[in-house]
Protein backbone atom coordinates (compact mmCIF):
# COMPACT_ATOMS: atom_id res chain seq x y z
CA UNK A 1 0.00 0.00 0.00
CA UNK A 2 3.08 1.98 0.99
CA UNK A 3 4.03 1.62 -2.65
CA UNK A 4 1.33 3.06 -4.05
CA UNK A 5 1.07 5.93 -2.55
CA UNK A 6 4.40 7.20 -3.16
CA UNK A 7 3.73 6.38 -7.06
CA UNK A 8 0.96 8.20 -6.80
CA UNK A 9 2.31 11.03 -5.47
CA UNK A 10 5.33 11.22 -7.81
CA UNK A 11 2.97 11.06 -10.54
CA UNK A 12 0.81 13.56 -9.28
CA UNK A 13 4.06 15.97 -8.77
CA UNK A 14 5.50 15.29 -12.19
CA UNK A 15 2.46 16.00 -13.46
CA UNK A 16 2.52 19.42 -12.44
CA UNK A 17 5.34 19.73 -14.62
CA UNK A 18 6.19 21.49 -18.14
CA UNK A 19 8.88 19.32 -19.40
CA UNK A 20 11.08 20.51 -22.31
CA UNK A 21 10.70 18.21 -25.33
CA UNK A 22 13.72 16.98 -27.19
CA UNK A 23 13.69 19.84 -29.90
CA UNK A 24 12.71 22.01 -26.96
CA UNK A 25 16.12 21.25 -24.98
CA UNK A 26 17.62 22.60 -28.07
CA UNK A 27 16.37 26.57 -28.05
CA UNK A 28 18.62 29.16 -26.28
CA UNK A 29 18.06 32.32 -24.93
CA UNK A 30 19.41 35.10 -27.21
CA UNK A 31 20.27 38.29 -26.68
CA UNK A 32 19.39 41.69 -29.02
CA UNK A 33 23.11 41.94 -30.20
CA UNK A 34 22.95 38.00 -31.28
CA UNK A 35 19.36 38.31 -32.64
CA UNK A 36 20.26 41.24 -34.79
CA UNK A 37 23.46 39.62 -36.47
CA UNK A 38 22.01 35.83 -36.75
CA UNK A 39 18.23 35.43 -36.24
CA UNK A 40 15.08 36.19 -38.23
CA UNK A 41 11.59 36.41 -36.34
CA UNK A 42 9.29 33.51 -37.19
CA UNK A 43 6.52 34.31 -34.03
CA UNK A 44 5.42 36.24 -30.63
CA UNK A 45 4.23 33.77 -27.92
CA UNK A 46 3.06 33.72 -24.56
CA UNK A 47 3.03 31.46 -22.56
CA UNK A 48 2.00 30.79 -18.69
CA UNK A 49 1.43 28.12 -15.87
CA UNK A 50 0.20 27.96 -12.55
CA UNK A 51 0.98 24.07 -12.16
CA UNK A 52 3.74 23.81 -9.80
CA UNK A 53 4.65 23.95 -5.78
CA UNK A 54 5.58 27.88 -5.99
CA UNK A 55 6.49 31.07 -8.19
CA UNK A 56 9.86 29.96 -9.26
CA UNK A 57 8.61 26.47 -10.03
CA UNK A 58 5.51 28.45 -12.34
CA UNK A 59 8.17 30.58 -14.04
CA UNK A 60 10.26 27.41 -15.05
CA UNK A 61 7.39 25.78 -16.27
CA UNK A 62 5.81 28.92 -18.57
CA UNK A 63 9.51 29.09 -20.04
CA UNK A 64 9.47 25.11 -20.82
CA UNK A 65 6.14 25.71 -22.40
CA UNK A 66 7.65 28.95 -24.09
CA UNK A 67 11.14 26.91 -25.34
CA UNK A 68 8.92 23.75 -26.63
CA UNK A 69 6.25 25.76 -28.83
CA UNK A 70 9.42 27.47 -30.23
CA UNK A 71 10.74 24.44 -31.09
CA UNK A 72 7.15 23.36 -32.61
CA UNK A 73 7.31 26.51 -34.96
CA UNK A 74 11.11 24.99 -36.07
CA UNK A 75 13.08 27.48 -33.99
CA UNK A 76 16.39 27.36 -32.06
CA UNK A 77 16.17 30.47 -30.56
CA UNK A 78 14.07 32.95 -28.31
CA UNK A 79 14.80 36.52 -26.62
CA UNK A 80 12.31 37.11 -23.94
CA UNK A 81 10.00 39.75 -24.62
CA UNK A 82 8.73 40.12 -20.54
CA UNK A 83 8.36 37.93 -17.82
CA UNK A 84 5.63 38.84 -14.90
CA UNK A 85 4.45 36.39 -12.04
CA UNK A 86 1.39 37.48 -10.65
CA UNK A 87 -0.37 36.91 -7.09
CA UNK A 88 -4.44 35.23 -7.59
CA UNK A 89 -6.80 34.94 -5.24
CA UNK A 90 -6.62 32.54 -2.13
CA UNK A 91 -2.47 32.14 -2.65
CA UNK A 92 -2.59 31.20 -5.99
CA UNK A 93 0.03 32.34 -8.55
CA UNK A 94 0.99 31.89 -12.10
CA UNK A 95 3.76 32.85 -14.37
CA UNK A 96 3.38 34.43 -18.04
CA UNK A 97 6.00 34.52 -20.53
CA UNK A 98 6.35 36.98 -23.58
CA UNK A 99 9.04 35.89 -26.16
CA UNK A 100 9.83 36.32 -29.30
CA UNK A 101 10.63 32.62 -31.44
CA UNK A 102 13.50 32.89 -33.60
CA UNK A 103 15.20 30.75 -36.73
CA UNK A 104 18.90 31.51 -36.07
CA UNK A 105 22.01 30.64 -37.55
CA UNK A 106 24.86 31.22 -34.92
CA UNK A 107 27.20 29.96 -37.54
CA UNK A 108 27.32 32.93 -39.60
CA UNK A 109 30.10 35.41 -38.51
Amino acid sequence: MRIISLVTLILFFSSCSTHLTKSGKNVRLVTENQKEKYCKTLDIITASNELGWDAAHHSQNAMNEARNRVAELGGNGMKIISSNNSQGYGGSSQAIVQVEALSCNFTKK
